[in-house]
């Protein structure tokens, strides 16, 4: 079977698993954006050297403006025309999509229809409904429709797909809603390569190079979107203070930009904002924290499950997790007794929570143990990748 793998973001567990299928068989060609400045992409065409794993970078005229919506719409239709011209010349029997643009995915569903290619749909996020939350809110009467436009794309190119694989079981609602057949849809849950995110000594080269190595620290890591309040970052920063504790913010974004607002009034000085490291440091500026931090808005957890959360327990840190408790990475992080969890609705209680932490390094460190131990048991790239296959098979 010959497959077009297409992951818009390029991340590490999407390679990972690429790759994977590639050693059981498959003819792949691997895509993804080349063009992205906020999305470290992940070990994408590294690895054994397999003649059937081929990789296929789509650069794009400009780097993509993420915060241009003109601008980047245009630009994620020119993905998905390079794309559908590459399906033209591969000839795939399926093609899996996942984190994909509604404009470009629209023109990838299409070009799959021509070369009569299957179409697996890897729901990460729902899209539809987050552009309509934030466009609402940017443009109140005209943002509405135009996400609404948008919330119909995404139904109807879930309604054209031979097989759906949401990562949560909570989007069935919205499936339901889009009237995707129930037989067509699969729950297929995200991980991590636990192998590309080793449990590191906590001093190490990426640590004292920012000077890390004789506080507590606490580390955001990722970008900071319309998803997250950084003004959890502020409260958490405070509450550490007392301790002598840093909060390193490794990220960019319109968040990281309030962020360095913020710190340049003087206040904040234990907030440090670092920009992102290339891929092959991530495990170390991760081991190089105490604790771990993520974030997701009430709104943003209907549609959005933040994976970041799923790399932290790979690398043996204690998580702090701020969201509803009802969103998956949130059970998940419950589930491994790997971190707290503060529900969105409770952030009030956020300083108290962070101080206690910052009292019990013990505590800490058996959180980040537990952490790395359900990893191990539950990120096996080996039978993920026999799951994921057993799916593909059941359409071709």
């Amino acid at each position: 079977m010959r497959i077009l793998f297409n992951d818009f973001g390029g991340y590490a567990f999407a390679a990972q698993l690429a790759r994977h299928l590639a050693k059981r068989g498959l003819d792949v060609d691997h895509c993804y954006c080349n063009s992205l400045s906020t999305t470290p992409s992940g070990n994408v065409g590294t690895g054994e050297d397999l003649a059937n794993y081929r990789v296929c970078p789509i650069q794009l005229a400009e780097p993509l403006q993420k915060y241009s919506f003109v601008k980047r719409r245009k630009q994620e239709i020119e993905y998905g025309v390079r794309v559908a011209e590459l399906m033209e010349r591969s000839r795939p029997d399926l093609v899996v999509s996942a984190n994909t643009p509604l404009d470009a995915l629209r023109s990838i569903w299409r070009a799959a229809n021509r070369v009569q290619a299957k179409k697996v749909f890897w729901l990460q996020d729902v899209i539809g409904l987050a552009a309509k939350r934030i466009l609402s809110k940017k443009i109140p009467l005209l943002g509405s429709l135009i996400g609404q436009y948008y919330v119909n794309l995404e139904q109807r190119l879930l309604r054209d797909s031979d097989l759906v694989l949401p990562i949560s079981g909570a989007f069935q609602d919205y499936l339901t809603a889009a009237r995707v057949p129930s037989n067509r849809i699969a729950v297929f849950e995200n991980w991590a390569p636990i192998e590309e995110t080793p449990c590191l000594p906590r001093k190490n080269d990426w640590s004292r190079t920012n000077n890390l190595d004789n506080s507590l620290v606490v580390l955001y890591s990722g970008t900071l979107s319309m998803k997250h309040d950084p003004a959890h970052i502020l409260a958490v920063a405070k509450a550490i203070e007392p301790s002598g504790g840093i909060v390193v913010v490794r990220s960019q974004g319109l968040g990281a930009d309030w962020l360095t607002h913020q710190k340049a009034n003087g206040e904040f000085p234990n907030l440090v904002i670092a920009g992102y490291v290339p891929y092959d440091q991530l495990a170390l500026s991760l081991a190089s924290a105490d604790v771990l931090l993520a974030l997701l808005e009430p709104e943003a957890a209907n549609y959005s499950v933040p994976s970041k959360v799923l790399t932290y327990l790979c690398s043996g840190r204690a998580v702090l997790l701020i969201a509803p408790t009802k969103n998956l990475a949130a059970q998940k992080l419950l589930v491994s007794q790997g971190g707290v969890v503060v529900d969105s609705s409770q952030s009030s209680q956020l300083p108290s929570i962070v101080a206690d932490l910052a009292r019990n390094p013990d505590r800490i460190r058996e959180m980040g143990s537990r952490a790395r131990e359900f990893a191990q048991k539950e990120f096996d790239i080996n039978r993920i990748s026999t799951s994921f296959l057993q799916l593909l098979n059941s359409i071709s």
